[in-house]
């Protein structure tokens, strides 16, 4: 009967590193936490490694063999989970950095998330997913794309990939915009009262930070 379940674990721990990311999408469409979407398979293959590592301590003959074999097992799923799906050092990430505008610059009035982007750039352009997922968890977001540019035509990309609720603009203060990203693109910048309360780049704005977003306007 052990063997029996020791299968089973093994087919539930296969599945749910095959499946990981499709787990981490289902949980941010039904609207648990992106920390929670983004932790819960980790800890998922976690535990599944620990429950086979227990199986196997059981069905080992030797304890040599039992305490080499569990051990291995028990950080297996984790290890495979990780090769395919790593986790980056933003990706956790919380703290931006924070920015004082001198004075009201139409770019940042009336909205809550304003995204600085430029013509051409995969990581912007890949950053819409993320935005049309928040302004669905959190319909009341006011997004907006700023493109650092001077050509009209470059908006178009943008627009065609966004929710139609999401404005897409080229920048009024083309300067302003590349003071704040700092040339790191794509830059997210949360704003409350025409003020900027904090900015972060690509690598900073992880699954806390968009967390974060969604929640400061509540």
């Amino acid at each position: 009967m052990k063997k029996i379940y020791f299968f089973v674990f093994v087919l539930i721990s296969t599945l749910t590193i095959v499946y990981f990311k499709t787990i981490e999408r289902l949980l941010i469409e039904n609207n648990f936490s992106w920390t929670i979407s983004k932790a819960l398979p980790y800890f998922l293959v976690v535990v599944l490694g620990f429950i086979l590592s227990y199986f196997i301590y059981n069905l080992a003959k030797t304890k040599i063999i039992k305490l080499i074999l569990s051990v291995f097992v028990a950080v297996l799923p984790f290890i495979i989970s990780f090769i395919f799906h790593p986790i980056y050092e933003g990706d956790f990430s919380r703290v931006g950095t924070s920015y004082q505008l001198k004075n009201d610059n139409q770019d940042f009035q009336t909205v809550d998330l304003v995204v600085l982007t430029i013509p051409g750039c995969p990581f912007c352009h890949e950053s819409t997913i993320y935005s049309n997922k928040m302004l669905l968890r959190q319909p009341r977001l006011k997004i907006k794309y700023i493109v650092c540019d001077t050509n009209t035509r470059e908006i178009e990309p943008y627009q065609k990939k966004l929710n139609r609720k999401i404005s897409v603009s080229l920048a009024k203060d083309l300067k302003l915009c590349i003071n704040i990203s700092q040339g790191s693109f794509p830059t997210f910048v949360a704003l409350k009262n025409k003020k900027i309360v904090e900015k972060w780049s690509n690598d900073q704005f992880g699954v806390r930070a968009k967390d974060f977003v969604e929640n400061f306007i509540r």
